[in-house]
Order: structure tokens, then sequence, then C-alpha cells
């Protein structure tokens, strides 16, 4: 938001007297601060009566001649701002025209077609016609909106009947009857405001109760503690034009798996390929993607989050529940007709990105988050091939018991779980031990397409059924869209898709190999992306000696996948039963070239800490237990009354 300044006053400083205000006036302009106006203000010819301005409204400055003060009068004008959000227009969907239209619709033509992208898009535009159809457009005035939840209509008017009284008893101070019915009125107001924020948090509370992430997400509504949300608006304006802005930074988000795909290629060109590590046995077995039917694509509707935004299409998730007898039968035959001819349809690998400022400065697009959205409709047809392939992929028990990541009866519960055991045995047996935090740098982003689908040939996806996760692939675009400008569409050629079904499981697919490596002395956990590397033995030489070599060789693997490791994100702990015995002579190295056995190596060390800490110390759990107990008291107050 631009900064508006008028500073307006008598100062001791002669405006006009350029020898005594020259550093005043410098002062001033250092802050934006530029004098609005130098005629004479005063009796005896001086201009003590000053204006500053750091605006870039139209601004008038008159100084009127007074005959009841020693200085004269300063008027001073600025223009008129106007305020854009006086109406806010939204848009409404009349959902019984909707269903009207959609069941009048013809969707004979569907059932002739045999290209899966044909009859998609007239389904499709099928459904955008009869949404458009049936939404209009309405201004809400700004006195007419309601900002919290629990404020009903009946309740607005009572508050508006409460301002009302007061500016009467404004008016009449001195009557004692209309001072009184107002306090009392307005205290029965608040109480009835105080009951209806009461009993719609415990209503909030109880319905997040087993969701844990909901459940906070109220917590902060509650107790007022969300973070300012701060909007992408500034970049904008980052290359000249809106439209060049955007191409900018689409273009930007497109090529960040790219650009980290190719640094690592260069900058580990010289280690050699480890030929154990990049070859595994292909699979006898084969996969096989049955036809779909009307049930299951009905659980797959029901299944899908309706709290999610809508996609390029306009086709909510809401929308597609409530009208699913509808859709049903319709994506069925699509669906199937995706999996017999190996096509996963165009339209559906078209992605939305907001970006969703983190920290740093709101100008640079690199400080911007991108959250990738896409059509719900696409969804319901990956859960269909993801439960497939989850299916085949624990059957044949191909996925490594060390990957704990996206699998049933698997959570961080039991990763946690198995790495406190590794530790704990090692210093039961008297052992040193060492765990290595790996961080990825955007490993989602980074993923080889083709690297990908040789890993899926490997373990048994072949013929129509590769076709089809080649079709996922391959050839999907992506457009920015900040308010209500979207960029045009660019080409993704790394990465898996990000806010996907499928993505996460094909990742598992891809760093399995990874999670099956033996390590001496050692042992690799996996949550997704998130990897620990444990080594215990008799001595802290002997357990540097298999740190380091069990970390060049995840990092010779990770390279030839075109994975990188973030080394000022992966840290060292070192466990044992006595603190002061740990030496400080050992460290590790994240080598990336081969000279660093014969010369001196000025590759990174990674850092050692002595505990898991915080960033921030503020954020530590000694200090957020106490505040986060005090919430719940409050919360448990509130709730508790009637």
């Amino acid at each position: 938001m631009t900064t508006r300044i008028a500073r307006v006053g008598c100062q001791t400083v002669d405006g006009n007297i350029d020898n005594t205000a020259s550093d005043y006036l410098t002062l001033n302009a250092s802050h934006g601060l530029l004098a609005a106006h130098n005629l004479v203000t005063r009796h005896n010819k001086t201009c003590l009566d000053h204006v500053f301005l750091k605006t870039k409204l139209k601004a008038r400055t008159i100084v009127i001649d007074s005959t009841v003060t020693d200085h004269n009068a300063v008027l001073l004008t600025l223009e008129k701002v106007k305020i854009d959000n006086a109406h806010k227009t939204l848009n409404k969907t009349d959902y019984v025209e909707l269903e009207n239209h959609l069941k009048n619709s013809e969707l004979s033509y569907i059932y002739e077609c045999t290209d899966a992208n044909v009859a998609l898009k007239y389904f499709i535009d099928i459904v955008a016609r009869a949404i458009q159809l049936s939404t209009s457009a309405y201004s809400v005035p700004h006195r007419l909106k309601i900002t919290k939840p629990w404020i009903t209509p009946g309740v607005l008017r009572c508050m508006r009947n409460r301002d009302r009284m007061y500016l009467k008893m404004k008016k009449s101070p001195n009557n004692d009857a209309i001072k009184i019915t107002y306090k009392r009125y307005r205290n029965y107001c608040s109480n009835i405001l105080k009951s209806l924020k009461r009993q719609y948090e415990r209503k909030e509370l109880n319905k997040a109760s087993t969701n844990p992430k909901k459940m906070w997400q109220v917590i902060r509504d509650v107790t007022n503690t969300n973070k300012t949300k701060v909007t992408a608006s500034p970049l904008l304006k980052i290359n000249g034009s809106i439209d060049d802005s955007l191409a900018e930074i689409n273009k930007f988000f497109t090529t960040i798996g790219q650009n980290i795909a190719n640094k690592v290629s260069q900058t580990y060109a010289n280690i050699p390929s480890t030929s154990d590590i990049t070859v595994s046995d292909v699979a006898s077995d084969s996969l096989v993607f049955l036809q779909t039917d009307e049930l299951e694509v009905e659980q797959m509707i029901l299944d899908l989050r309706t709290d999610c935004a809508t996609g390029i299409d306009g086709i909510s998730a809401k929308l597609i529940k409530q009208f699913k007898s509808i859709f049903v039968p319709p994506l069925t035959y699509i669906f199937n007709l995706c999996i017999n001819a190996g096509v996963f349809p165009d339209l559906f690998k078209r992605a939305l990105i907001h970006p969703i400022y983190k920290t740093g400065d709101v100008d640079r697009v690199n400080n911007y988050r991108p959250i990738s959205v896409l059509p719900s409709l696409s969804k319901i047809l990956e859960k269909i091939i993801n439960t497939r392939l989850k299916k085949y992929l624990e059957e044949k028990d191909i996925i490594s018991i060390n990957q704990y990541g996206f699998r049933s009866n698997r959570s961080t519960n039991d990763a946690v779980h198995e790495l406190t055991e590794n530790i704990v045995q090692a210093l039961d047996r008297r052992k040193k031990s060492l765990a290595i935090f790996l961080d990825l740098a955007k490993a989602f982003d980074t993923v080889s397409i083709p690297k990908l689908i040789l890993k899926l040939e490997r373990i048994g996806v072949r013929d129509q059924q590769l076709n089809l996760f080649i079709s996922y692939l391959t050839n999907r675009t992506q457009c920015v869209k900040i308010g209500r400008y979207v960029s045009r569409e660019l080409p993704i050629e790394y990465g898996v898709p990000q806010g996907s079904i499928l993505g996460p499981t094909l990742f598992l697919v891809y760093i399995n190999e990874m999670c099956k490596l033996k390590l001496t002395n050692g042992k690799l956990l996996a949550f997704a992306d998130d990897t620990t590397l444990i080594f215990t033995s008799q001595t802290w030489e002997e357990v540097y000696d298999a740190a380091q070599t069990g970390f060049n060789r995840i990092t010779k693997w990770l390279a030839e996948n075109t994975l990188a490791i973030n080394v000022d994100k992966t840290k060292i702990i070192r466990f044992q039963i006595k603190k002061n015995s740990i030496p400080n002579r050992f460290s590790i190295t994240a080598h990336n070239h081969t000279t660093c056995c014969y010369l001196t190596c000025n590759c990174p060390q990674l850092q050692d800490v002595a505990t898991i800490r915080t960033k921030n110390p503020e954020n530590s759990l000694l200090c957020l237990v106490p505040v986060l107990v005090g919430v719940l008291y409050l919360i448990m107050g509130w709730c508790s009354k009637d």
C-alpha cells in the first residue's frame, strides 16, 4: 500500500531563509517530504507555518490573510481518494437452474466418440456453458457486508439500531432517559454478540476435532493469531506491463526444476557413474489397468475435497459432488476411453499457479511459493489410476520398507519411532551413532521425466499402461493467476505434477532405488523426500568413515537422477551417552568433483549441530508451550460457557 503523509504545523525555522533552513528541508526531503508552499504566513514576512507532503495526489495550499492572530491561516486541500471496495461484486450460481441446464443438455455425442480428448472437451464445454447461463453477478454495498460469520442479518440490524441510539444520546447528553435506554440496549446487543461468537467457535472446534490441521486453524482464528496475508499483486510491476510481468513470473516457475537439474549435471559431471546404483532388476510382473465403473467413479467423486481452489476449467469439486448423478455416466465412459487407449486428456494437464508469499521482499518472485491447482475432474481420473498403481506396488512389494511417505498404514510417527529405536539400540550397546538429515532442493520439481518413465518400465509398467503414464507426464502446461490477471501457458519439462494425486506415488517410484541402497554400518529412512541417514559403530573414526562413504554414495545417486542436496540445510547430529567425549576433529564433506582425493578439498562441509533447534529461538517449544497452554485454557473457558 502506498504511504501518504501530510505534515502540517508551526515551526521555528523560516522556510524562506536558505542558510538556516537548508538542513531542515534536506532532512524532510530524505524522508520523501517536500514543501507544499513557500508563502509568507506571518506579519513579519516569515514562513513559519509549514506544509510538507509525501503523496501522488493532487494538492493545493492557500494562505489566507487573518486579522485575528499574528499569523495567516494555511488551508490544505487534497484530491479525494476513491474507495474501490465500496461495492463488492460477487458471482452467484443458481443451482436449480444449473441442474435444469445440465439435465437438458445433449450428451449422446459423448458416447459416439472414440477419442478421449474430443469427448472430454465436448463434456467440459457443456458444463461450462451451463454454469455461465446459471451464474449472475451482483453487487454488495459496503454497509451490507457481514465481516464475522456469527453475525446474522438480524444482529446486524440490532447493531445499527444501537449506533443510531448512540448518536441520539450524543445529541441530548443531558437526557437521562435516552442515556439509560441506550446503555441497556448496548449491553443487550453485546451479550447477544458474545453468545453467538461462543456458539460459533464451539461448533467450529467440534467440527475440526478429528483433524489436527483444521483444529489448529480454528485455534488461530479464535485467538486471532493468523498471519497477515500478503497478496502477490506487487509482482505485476516487476517488468513494465502486467502481461510482461506475468510472463516473467510464469517462466521463472516453469524453469525452477530445469535450472536445478542442469546445475546438478554441471556440478557433478566429473563424478563417475556407479553401475550398481543405477541398474536394477527388471520386474517380471506387469501392471494391468482394469476398466472403471460407475460405482468407483461415484466413490472417487465423494472422496474429493471441497475446500480446494477451482482449476482452470472453472468446474469446482462442490459442483461435481452436488450433480454427481449427472456427471458419473459420461465421466465413466471417458475414463475408460483413456485407460483403453493409454491417453491422459490434454485438458487435464493444464495447471493454474497461485503465487503465495513466503518471506523477504514482496517484489521478488523467488520469495513466493507456486501453488498448483489442477482441474477437479482430472483428480477423479488420477485417483482411479493411483489406486491401481499403489495396489500393484504393495502387492509386489516394490517400494522399499525404508520409505514411510504416502503409504497406507505408515505415518511420520512410524518413521520417527524407527529412527529413535535405531539410536536407542546403538546407545544401549555402548556404540556411537550419527544421523545426517538430508534436505533436497525442490525434489518434486527436478524429477527427470525420461528417467521416471524408465523406472516405471523396470517395475513392470508396460504397453498401454506405460503409454498412459507417458501421456500423463508429458506436454503439461501451466499459467499464473494473480487477482483477475492470467498469464499465457508455458510448457513444463521437469518434475512430477504439483498438487496432483499421482505425483507423490510417482516420486516414491523415482527415489525407490535410493531407499534400497546398502550402506556400510548405516541405514536410510525416508518420508517422501525427507531422508535421514543413520550410521553406528564402536568408535567415532569408524562412524565418520562410514558416514562419509555412505553420504558420497547417496550424493552420486542423487546427481545421476538430477536431484540436488541443499548443503546449507543438511545437518548432522551425533548421539552418545557421554556428551563430553564427542570429538570435534571429524567432519563430513559434500564432495562435488573427483580431485578431492589428490588435492586440498574446498568443498562445503555439513553443519554439525548439538541438538534439534529452530531458526528463531522465539519459536522453540520452551517458549511456545506456555503460550499454547494459556490459549487452550482460554478456549476451554469460552466453550464451557453457555
